[in-house]
């Protein structure tokens, strides 16, 4: 990464120093120029102005010195563009090539966080090693532990087959069974959230269709109930009138016998007469 970070940095830094000497200078005067000038103006000046050192004496004030040697054969087009191009060169060096470092930087960070356990198991190991095959007494005695070694690999004859021990052999079970669950365990750590709401949207598409299907069974329920509603409102809107009809007759029919007792008490003044 900081590979393609300072290959990126040169392509711009060295195209705004072309750039700017081909404003400033003419051929004859590059011609005329030594190279470590040229390279002052392509490399050292571009580096530093994007960490602050302008040079606008160099740029700016020496073109309007006529009494100075160093007097630029530019027109106002050409004085104008530098001073533009430097400010252009300015923010996107400050800006976004300050953000590429950073992101850079960042990225490796993760990288590096992410492989931390593997890195550290691996220098313990090589510092375990190393350890291992140091020899026991200090120099300039471990001369005498380096011959025996020695001795010991040309006369003493080993067997190639080594058979562990059933200690060893149970430990080696142990620690395959751990590396096994820690495996799984980062394997299952490291579902993507894509999976989580895949899952998740065909379980909702699940229970989606249980309520679709429970809708449907109230609307055939509510079909079959709707008739005898009907009717139960039909009985219930007969018995209202028959129960709003009774009482008119009730209080109608008392009349006709108030008229009869009338006509006897008539007759019997007549017959009194």
């Amino acid at each position: 990464e900081m590979l393609i970070f300072i290959t990126v940095l040169l392509v711009f830094l060295l195209g705004y120093g072309i750039c700017t000497i081909a404003l400033i200078f003419t051929q004859e005067q590059l011609r005329a120029a030594p190279i470590t000038d040229t390279l002052e103006f392509v490399v050292l000046i571009p580096s530093l102005q994007m960490f602050g050192e302008l040079f606008l004496e160099t740029l700016v004030e020496g073109r309007a010195d006529n009494t100075s040697s160093n007097v630029y054969e530019q027109n106002e087009f050409q004085a104008s563009l530098t001073v533009w191009l430097l400010a252009a060169y300015l923010l996107i060096g400050n800006v976004l090539i300050l953000n590429l470092l950073i992101a850079i930087f960042g990225h490796i960070y993760e990288v590096v966080a992410e492989n931390s356990t593997i890195e550290w198991k691996n220098e313990m190991f090589l510092l375990c090693q190393e350890y291992s095959d140091k020899p026991v007494l200090p120099p300039p005695f471990s001369i005498f532990e380096t011959l025996y070694l020695f001795f010991n690999e040309l006369c003493c004859k080993h067997s190639d087959d080594k058979e562990l021990s059933s200690a060893m052999l149970e430990r080696l079970r142990i620690f395959e069974s751990y590396c096994a669950s820690t495996f799984r365990q980062e394997k299952e750590a490291q579902k993507s959230l894509e999976e989580n709401i895949k899952i998740l949207a065909e379980h909702a598409d699940e229970e989606m269709e249980k309520i679709n299907d429970m809708i449907n069974v109230v609307d055939y329920l509510r079909q079959d109930l709707e008739p005898q509603d009907k009717k139960k409102k039909g009985v219930k809107k007969k018995k209202l009138l028959a129960a709003a009809a009774a009482p008119t007759s009730a209080s109608v029919s008392p009349l006709p016998s108030t008229k009869k007792t009338i006509q006897p008490s008539a007759d019997s003044t007549v017959s009194n007469a």
